[in-house]
């Protein structure tokens, strides 16, 4: 629906992955770019394939687990939705690999095949251009700064009932070729 409501979701799976560190950046308000990076356990190479399948997810292996779950959600839902309306790139690397993966995907399925690339320890998923296809949700969401007092208020909230995970949040103000010539960019 928002910008916000992705990063929520994107959070939530950070926590459920068992990270420590969560890092959120989005740019002109989520609708150019939302990143959120984890240090969790990461994504397995084989389970890249159906990450943003429909009704996917890695958090149940057996019908009993239903009645133990303690999740917040199911990240093929999330990513799901958000690679019809945006460009999904995820990069992760699970403990013990030698190096991570980097995968791309659109309408629910992964454009290529995983690439090896360097990665840190866990997760991070990139959406870019959200609502690039829905002219007219983009045109409600013009003043894209509204939405990033929002993504403030959800981190807050999570910091203060997750305690043993550090989470911090910020602007992008960035264009693609500061990136490039500049080693800090605020």
């Amino acid at each position: 629906q928002r910008p916000s409501s992705a990063v929520k979701e994107l959070v939530e799976n950070s926590i459920d992955a068992g990270a420590s560190t969560v890092s959120v950046t989005v740019k002109d308000g989520g609708l150019k770019l939302i990143q959120v990076s984890d240090d969790g356990h990461g994504i397995r190479c084989e389970d890249l394939p159906i990450l943003c399948e429909r009704h996917t997810t890695s958090k149940l292996s057996a019908y009993e687990d239903l009645q133990t779950i303690k999740s917040m959600g199911f990240r093929g839902e999330a990513l799901a939705s958000m690679t019809y309306v945006g460009h999904v790139t995820v990069t992760t690397i699970t403990e013990g690999q030698l190096h991570g993966y980097r995968v791309s995907y659109r309408d629910g399925v992964m454009e290529n095949d995983p690439k090896p690339c360097a990665a840190v320890k866990g997760t991070q998923v990139m959406v870019e251009n959200l609502f690039y296809n829905m002219v007219a949700r983009r045109k409600t969401l013009q003043n894209s700064n509204d939405d990033y007092p929002k993504i403030v208020d959800f981190i807050s909230r999570f910091a203060v009932h997750h305690i043993n995970v550090n989470f911090s949040c910020r602007k992008s103000r960035c264009s693609q070729w500061e990136h490039v010539f500049k080693a800090r960019c605020y």
